[in-house]
């Protein structure tokens, strides 16, 4: 069952605070078609959550759905969260209020620098969205800010955007979308603010008139094109070759380079020896991460230490090809945990 329930009180949902520190859930798996509130946290209620990862999570639901969260409410604040895999909802016409993140967010909450890989299949659901499905005002400062959604919501129903379903008289600042097909926002009540948001329209839809504005890829991966964005705290852009990404994720921090790493262990096994330079390199990152990441992945450093401990292990010695292989495999675990 989901860590907290949704019984129309605060009764049974999360009330707490809940910190991941960097670690990551690989494979949360939830098949419950028929039911509601579904995620690792079925409902907020003025909780707290912050730097919880999830990786290939596969969650299937009908209505307030999300990797993370299906329901969030009454001031509850989630930062420094992200999540990749699939969110499948009941086929119907009906709201689903779901998203790949979350599912839905109101009552004077708030999202801030979280971001999605997951891909949403919604059918004919309406109110769904790549990151969040429904995002709620009416009364209430809501807020989505400085957040994104690389993930795709494949679909034929009305309300439906790759970072966001529908905007109801909610605040939305400073994030965009990368997915296929769909617009930013899928539908916006009641009035929203909308400000400083983007959607590659080159991959997504070529118009919409539900907020943000559509860019070409290739404005999308230029720093000029995100009008007051904070490039010194929050955000960071490779230019010209990739979208903006947050800078407390260092998935991004260290961008390809374990595709590299993988390529000079794979090169170094052919000469038969581990050169000092790799160790020292290696050492450096490990170094960075500590000292600059604002939120440290500890499962991710705790796993580059292993590797270097374990290069550190065949150095200046001829290198089986077994150890080799558990160099290797060890590498690309990592990239695994480090990029989606």
């Amino acid at each position: 069952m989901p860590a907290g329930t949704w019984t129309g009180d605060r009764i049974n949902a999360f009330t707490g605070i809940f910190d991941g520190n960097g670690f990551s859930i690989d494979g949360l798996y939830i098949n419950r078609i028929e039911s509601g509130s579904q995620g690792l946290f079925g409902a907020l209620w003025g909780a707290a959550v912050q730097n919880v990862i999830l990786t290939n999570a596969e969650v299937t639901g009908d209505h307030y759905i999300g990797t993370l969260a299906g329901l969030v409410v009454y001031e509850s604040v989630i930062t420094h969260c992200w999540a990749t895999g699939n969110v499948k909802l009941k086929s119907g016409s009906g709201d689903a209020k779901s998203g790949g993140l979350i599912g839905s967010v109101s009552t004077d909450s708030r999202i801030d620098q979280c971001f999605s890989g997951v891909n949403v299949n919604a059918g004919r659901r309406m109110q769904v969205g790549g990151l969040v499905g429904y995002l709620r005002g009416r009364g209430h400062d809501t807020q989505l800010t400085n957040s994104y959604s690389h993930g795709t919501v494949t679909g034929t129903g009305y309300k439906q955007g790759n970072l966001l379903g529908d905007a109801d008289a909610s605040r939305v600042d400073k994030c965009y979308s990368s997915g296929n097909g769909k617009a930013l926002i899928g539908f916006n009540w009641k009035s929203p603010v909308i400000t400083n948001c983007y959607w590659d329209k080159d991959k997504g839809a070529s118009s919409s008139s539900y907020g943000g504005i559509g860019k070409t890829t290739d404005q999308m991966m230029q720093q000029a094109t995100f009008v007051d964005w904070d490039f010194d705290e929050i955000w960071a852009i490779n230019e010209g070759q990739s979208y903006p990404y947050l800078q407390w994720d260092i998935s991004y921090i260290l961008g390809g380079l374990f595709d590299a790493l993988v390529a000079d262990v794979i090169e170094f096994v052919q000469d038969e020896s581990i050169e000092n330079i790799l160790l020292v390199t290696l050492d450096m990152v490990l170094q960075k991460l500590m000292d600059e990441a604002e939120v440290n992945n500890v499962a991710a450093i705790n796993s580059l230490q292993a590797f270097i401990n374990a290069v550190e292990a065949q150095s200046g010695r001829e290198i089986s090809q077994e150890n080799a292989n558990n160099l290797i495999e060890t590498a690309q675990q990592i990239i695994g945990m480090l990029q989606y």
